[in-house]
């Protein structure tokens, strides 16, 4: 069972982007992206969280989500190349 999932690609390519840590500070959770820029978390209480997304080269991003009892938040991030 898991609770929360999604993809990560560049802002600008569309391109799924490997290796990037998605972090949920609150619950003191990481993940790192596979090869197609997926990710999944396992089961997670139910609430609201920051999702911290990061990668070297890129501007890291937090997105708000909210993990509900019973369902799966599909959550998908862009990032942008730094400048």
């Amino acid at each position: 069972e898991f609770s929360l999932k999604g993809t990560v690609t560049d802002t600008a390519t569309g391109t799924p982007l490997a290796d990037a840590e998605v972090l949920i500070p609150e619950l003191g959770q990481s993940t790192f992206t596979d090869a197609d820029g997926s990710y999944i978390f396992g089961l997670q209480p139910a609430g609201s969280y920051t999702l911290r997304v990061s990668k070297a080269g890129y501007l890291p991003q937090d997105v708000p989500v909210t993990i509900t009892a019973g369902s799966v938040a599909t959550v998908d991030v862009q990032l942008k190349t730094e400048v």
